[in-house]
């Protein structure tokens, strides 16, 4: 049996979400603040936690932001059930990670459909992208990102939540600095936030995309008008890595990151890879060029002293020189046979090189052309 904390100070709401929640076979136990609720989830194994935000004693975001440093119950679900659905309520909610946000009056069909896809995430991770290995993230950790933000509040909640999760994160208001920091500091991911085609956020990418600059740099855009950009972007033939819709899953995000940054590191090992099978096919027909080379000139050599064998034959016994000629002949087979064998050796290596070649020009290929479905 799933057990679910529900948070509320609103007493009768509590007993009657209660009361629904526990026909549907779930266990729930009441916290009328947030300490009560804080004190079952340190005590009790606790599977979700359904919270309001304005509450006495404790604020319930503020309750979130502490369970959420404590590494045993960070990846907890959380529900937020609030009356107070502003805009700045929300976008703090889902950047701690909140699994649903769910505006009071609240049917409780909507609530246990909330319920039901946070306890049970496997029937819609299909829905959900290819992440790198948790070992991976340690390593890609160490990433330059650059967001553009216009809203303050929203950048520093933003800022924050990223500066926790890797190592170098640039913040730009004003779009006329941002090409600064691209040119300073060595960039592997640019988020910016587009509130329409007019704005110059969009003109700023539509340069970047109009003269080529910044070849390869991963884009995420954020917009409340994901999916009109979407389509322009599209007809236009340029290239987003990813575009969230506003409000979103600050984790969501973080994941894509992940593994955006991810396929850049792959791509990069796999073009090392393919510079280094090219020298070594160059460096190889060096090789057999000077041994055969070298080989020929032996071969030179011996005809050459037939030649002198054959101008000197009144000094010699008929016999010896033949003798001499006959051996001088079976090394220049020897030597050829020897060629031959060095030019199929090398030959195979040059075969077994470019089919490396291609399976990592594939796979480069591969990576460009994979599109992550979406996480609104």
């Amino acid at each position: 049996m799933k057990t679910i904390i529900l948070i509320d100070d609103e007493i009768n709401l509590l007993k009657a979400y209660t009361v629904m929640l526990e026909k549907k076979g779930y266990r729930v136990l009441e916290a009328a603040d947030a300490y009560t609720g804080l004190e079952y989830i340190l005590m009790e194994d606790v599977d979700l936690i359904i919270t309001d935000i304005n509450m006495p004693k404790k604020n319930g975001l503020v309750m979130m932001k502490q369970i959420k440093r404590m590494l045993k119950y960070r990846n907890i679900p959380i529900i937020v059930l609030s009356g107070v659905g502003t805009k700045e309520n929300v976008f703090r909610s889902i950047g701690m990670g909140v699994y649903s946000f769910l505006t009071k009056p609240c049917t409780f069909e909507k609530l246990h459909r909330a319920v039901e896809n946070a306890l049970n995430p496997n029937k819609i991770q299909s829905k959900k992208p290819r992440f790198a290995t948790t070992k991976n993230k340690e390593n890609l950790k160490d990433v330059s990102i650059l967001t553009v933000y216009k809203n303050a509040r929203l950048t520093d909640y933003f800022y924050e939540y990223l500066t926790e999760r890797f190592h170098r994160v640039y913040s730009k208001k004003n779009i006329k600095e941002v090409e600064k920091v691209l040119k300073a500091k060595n960039i592997d991911l640019l988020i910016i936030e587009v509130d329409s085609i007019s704005d110059d956020n969009f003109k700023f990418l539509f340069q970047i995309y109009d003269k080529n600059k910044y070849i390869g740099l991963p884009i995420i855009v954020i917009s409340e008008k994901a999916n009109e950009l979407r389509l322009f972007f599209e007809s236009m033939g340029f290239k987003i890595d990813r575009i969230f819709s506003k409000p979103f899953v600050y984790e969501n995000l973080s994941e894509v990151i992940y593994n955006i940054v991810d396929q850049k590191y792959i791509r990069k090992k796999l073009k090392l890879s393919m510079i280094k099978i090219n020298r070594e096919i160059n460096e190889n027909k060096l090789q057999e060029t000077k041994l055969v080379s070298n080989l020929k000139r032996k071969i030179d050599e011996i005809k050459k002293g037939n030649l002198n064998l054959y101008h000197n034959k009144d000094k010699l016994y008929e016999s010896d020189g033949k003798s001499i000629r006959l051996k001088n002949f079976e090394e220049i087979e020897k030597i050829n046979k020897e060629i031959s064998d060095i030019k199929k050796s090398f030959m195979r290596e040059k075969i077994e090189l470019l089919e490396a070649e291609g399976k990592a020009k594939l796979k480069y290929a591969s990576l460009n052309e994979e599109q992550l479905p979406n996480l609104i």
